[in-house]
Formats: structure tokens, sequence, C-alpha cells
């Protein structure tokens, strides 16, 4: 859903949707693919709310080797919905498929090489907590962060890079 807020105040956010979530989607893949993507494209919209803030987006994120990743980075869910965000992944490989809901925090993985051909996994960790806890232990402990500030200056340049492809209107390249 959208937040609103300072969310929408472009002055402050930096942007909309787009902004909002390919960040958080950005330390996922890294963390996950361990590479940095080479190339997005991006489209956004304003076709929910109709303000300046763009209120869709979608994003196909490229990497080095060969993966690619598309992202709806949209708050088009109405506010009704269950949950004030909304955060599924599907990977499709070429040995099954993983389908995981980070508010659920469960997933499902589907495959045509083991038995049973579907299972459902529960993690049951709120990430948020972990992500908290883990920085406070690095102030009482006075260690390096697990999520470093190079992490979020290439979150950042993932979503400069989408808003550079959407006014260039096309593929580009994301500065490192």
């Amino acid at each position: 859903r959208c937040p609103f807020d300072w969310f929408v105040e472009t002055d402050k956010s930096g942007g909309g949707a787009m902004i909002d979530h390919v960040v958080h989607v950005a330390d996922l893949l890294r963390a996950l693919l361990g590479e940095e993507a080479t190339r997005i494209e991006a489209q956004i919209g304003h076709n929910m709310y109709g303000k300046e803030w763009e209120d869709i987006a979608m994003l196909t994120i490229e990497f080095p080797s060969g993966i690619f990743a598309t992202l709806d980075s949209s708050w088009s869910r109405p506010a009704s919905f269950k949950t004030w965000g909304d955060v599924t992944m599907n990977v499709v490989g070429d040995q099954g498929v993983i389908e995981i809901d980070m508010f659920n925090q469960a997933w499902d993985v589907y495959s045509n090489s083991s038995t049973p051909a579907h299972n459902v996994g529960f993690y049951g960790s709120d990430l948020d907590t972990l992500l908290v806890d883990d920085f406070v232990r690095c102030i009482l402990e006075d260690r390096a962060p697990t999520v470093t500030a190079r992490d979020g200056l290439q979150a950042a340049r993932w979503a400069m890079a989408g808003y550079r492809s959407v006014a260039e209107g096309g593929p580009v390249a994301i500065n490192t």
C-alpha cells in the first residue's frame, strides 16, 4: 500500500514507489546472488493515485552471470489489503520454483526432482527485529555491521539507475 506521509514528498524521499522498493530488493538480491547488477531498465506510472510521484514501477535487473530479475515496485494494494507491505519473491530455476512471502514468513518449494514435489517451510523470524538487533549488537560489541554503508550506496545506485532509465527511455548501466 502507499504509505503516504514523507514517502510521497519527493524532496524528502527522492521519488515514489520505485525508490521505496528498489533499495530493499537490491539488498536482498545482492545478498542472495553474491554479485552486483550491471544494468537496469525501468518504467513508471501514475496510474493508482494520479499524483506527481510514481505509484507504479516495473524494473528488469541484469547480472553478469546472465541471471535477471523483474521487480514490480508498485503501491498497488488497496487500503484494505491484509498487511501494509507485500514482499514476495519467486525464484525460477531449472530444478524447480521457490516462492517466498516475506510477511507470511514461509516459503513454498515446487520441484520436479524431489518427493514430495511440493514442500512448505517456515522460518518464523521477524526480519526487521533481527536487523535492529544486529545493529544494536554492533554498537555494544564495537564490531562492523552486517549491512554496511557500501550496501546502502549500492542499493541507492540501483534506484537512481531506474530513474535514469525512465528519463532515457531504455536500459542503463549501474554506476559503481
